[in-house]
Parts: C-alpha cells; sequence; structure tokens
C-alpha cells in the first residue's frame, strides 16, 4: 500500500472542451475544436487534447493566486487564457492562433466514479 504524504493529494481531472468560432483561417482551412484531459496541479494545467482532424496535442499552462490562468498547446501556435471559478469545479475562456482562428474553452471537473 502507498502511503501519501502531506505534500501529496489525488488527482482531479477535468474534461476540456474547446470550440472555434470562426470557421475558416486566413488560409481558408477548417479551423479547428479539441476535446481532452487536463489537470492543475501545483499552479500548472497539464493535459493531452486531440482535434477535430484526430491530431493530438500537449496542454501546458500555469494559474495564478488569482485564479488567472494562461497557456498553449505545445508547438502549435495556439494561446489560451481564462479564469477558474472560485469553487474549482469549472475553468473556461477564448483561445486563439496565428492563422486568424479563435474561440471558447471550458475545462469541467470529472465527478469520481
Amino acid at each position: 500500500m502507498i502511503q501519501l504524504n502531506s505534500t501529496q493529494r489525488e488527482q482531479v481531472l477535468y474534461k476540456l472542451l474547446a470550440v472555434a468560432e470562426t470557421e475558416v483561417d486566413r488560409s481558408g482551412k477548417t479551423c479547428r475544436d479539441a476535446i481532452g484531459i487536463v489537470e492543475f496541479l501545483h499552479n500548472k494545467m497539464v493535459g493531452s487534447a486531440t482535434d477535430t482532424f484526430g491530431d493530438r496535442y500537449k496542454v501546458s499552462g500555469a494559474i495564478n493566486n488569482s485564479k488567472k490562468i494562461t497557456g498553449s498547446l505545445i508547438d502549435t501556435g495556439i494561446y489560451f487564457e481564462g479564469e477558474m471559478s472560485l469553487d474549482g469545479n469549472i475553468a473556461s475562456g477564448k483561445w486563439t492562433n496565428f492563422y486568424k482562428c479563435h474561440g471558447i474553452w471550458t475545462a469541467t471537473k470529472l465527478a469520481k466514479s
């Protein structure tokens, strides 16, 4: 049996949903939605997401003491910002990329089974 010390805690996961508000980018390509799983741990946001066409991305971000969130999908040119709710159950905000696609995102805490 593994014992947790006082600095360790149970993993809390969030379902990530990012929706494009623009249909096509500046070159005429489809702007993509994405879905994934993230975790907020030690003022960091980490996880992964898969877009509309099946491409996978690593999610990396930070959350400050005021519950403001900033981050990106690594190596994609997609950046996001947002805020965590006071109760910690939902985070949400906006995203944008270099190609003029933009949209909204939400991360909802998953219930324990």
